[in-house]
């Protein structure tokens, strides 16, 4: 997930009533934003930008808030805007990636989640894009590496030994699945996705008692969303 930039810096603003003062707009946008009120917060976000079209932290949102919303070519759209106003930011580059991704152009996402980590090397989410990137081309070891690479950056994070275990469970490596999947578990109990991935794992080896339990964790979890078929 893309965090929110809380900052908001305008350029040429003029201070009059509160309720046009851009700063206070955008702070009452991103709390709406942060309460899930997407709708309030993207009309405050759009009003922002028709009088400062030159404010990067209400693209950066507004781009977010789209791609929330599924909306694809909106959210390329406010991040294309975003980088054009402050193409060294590591963080936008690292978010525009996963929405090429998304978006479905693989080799693009890939390059700006490089250039990304080339401005800022110990970035976790262009780390983490690359890997979805290079697994998802079937690149397995460079996926790896990166996998590696953003579970060093965020050690407490579970998603990159679970993505990581995914991998190795479709690359038929299942002691090793076993493990990221443990470690994933460690880090995020309540998660269903690491116990469905092990549940999996362990039917393969034949431990079928253990992985039956895991199984039935998932099924108890009402808000499951598989991982593994991404």
């Amino acid at each position: 997930r893309h965090a929110l930039c809380s900052t908001g810096a305008m350029p040429n603003s003029a201070v009059g009533d509160p309720l046009d003062d851009p700063q206070t707009l955008f702070k009452l946008a991103l709390s709406h934003h942060q309460a899930g009120e997407s709708s309030r917060a993207k009309l405050l976000y759009q009003r922002i930008l028709e009088t400062n079209p030159k404010h990067v932290s209400s693209w950066q949102n507004l781009g977010t808030l789209r791609n929330a919303q599924h909306d694809v070519d909106g959210a390329l759209e406010a991040y294309h805007n975003a980088i054009a106003l402050d193409p060294g930011s590591a963080t936008l580059r690292a978010n525009f990636a996963e929405i090429l991704r998304r978006a479905g152009d693989l080799e693009a996402a890939y390059a700006e989640a490089s250039y990304a980590i080339a401005l800022e090397p110990n970035n976790y989410h262009a780390h983490f894009n690359c890997a979805i990137i290079e697994a998802e081309r079937g690149n397995n070891d460079n996926a790896l590496t990166h996998y590696h690479k953003a579970a060093e950056l965020d050690p407490a994070h579970p998603q990159p030994h679970e993505y990581m275990g995914t991998l190795k469970l479709r690359m038929g490596n299942n002691t090793h699945a076993e493990q990221h999947f443990r470690d994933a578990m460690k880090r995020d109990p309540a998660d269903p996705k690491p116990h469905f991935g092990l549940a999996l794992t362990l039917l393969a080896q034949g431990r079928l008692s253990e992985g039956w339990q895991e199984w039935d964790f998932r099924i108890q979890c009402d808000h499951f969303e598989t991982g593994l078929l991404r």
